[in-house]
This record gives structure tokens, sequence and C-alpha cells, in this order.
């Protein structure tokens, strides 16, 4: 594992486009899948509304007061403004 990585290789990360019926209100589908170490990472703001389910462990949202927010297995995630960082330990699907 290299420092400062929140995962172990490999991870698989994939973008899919909607069908064509949906293209209109759904720009991609995305997988992320691989083993977490718990480090936070940064996700950066990119303008999009995300419906985000975990089939593997659940992500965690590490706040600048140091509290530690577990997500729920399935939500809707609207346009963030700031960077946020987020950490999973174990299988992440």
């Amino acid at each position: 594992m290299e420092c400062g990585i929140g995962y172990t290789l490999p991870v698989r990360y994939a973008e899919y486009p909607s069908s064509p019926a949906l293209a209109r209100v759904v720009d991609c589908y995305w997988i992320l899948e691989g083993q977490g170490t718990g480090v936070p990472e940064p996700v950066i703001p990119d303008g999009r509304i995300e419906i985000i389910l975990h089939y593997g462990v659940r992500f965690e949202r590490h706040h600048v007061d140091g509290t530690i927010e577990r997500q729920p297995a399935s939500l809707i995630v609207g346009q963030i403004l700031v960077p946020v960082s987020l950490g999973y330990r174990g299988p992440a699907g």
C-alpha cells in the first residue's frame, strides 16, 4: 500500500453511460470496488447530484471537528460546495 492512499490495490473504478431513455437526467453510472484502509480521501465538488448504493462496507465522512459519520446503505447526495473527506475500511462496492 502506498502511504496516504485510502485503499489497497487492486481497486476497480468504472463509469458507464446511461441508457438513451435516461440520458436527459442521468449522466452516468459509476462503480468503486476494492479494499479500503480507512484513510479518508477528499471528494471534490463536481456539480452533480448522486444516488449512492453501498453494497459493501459503508463509507465514513470525516468532519473537520474530528467527528466521523457513517453513511447509510443508500443515500441521495445533493451538490456539494466544498470538498468532503470520505474513507472506508473493508470491501467496498
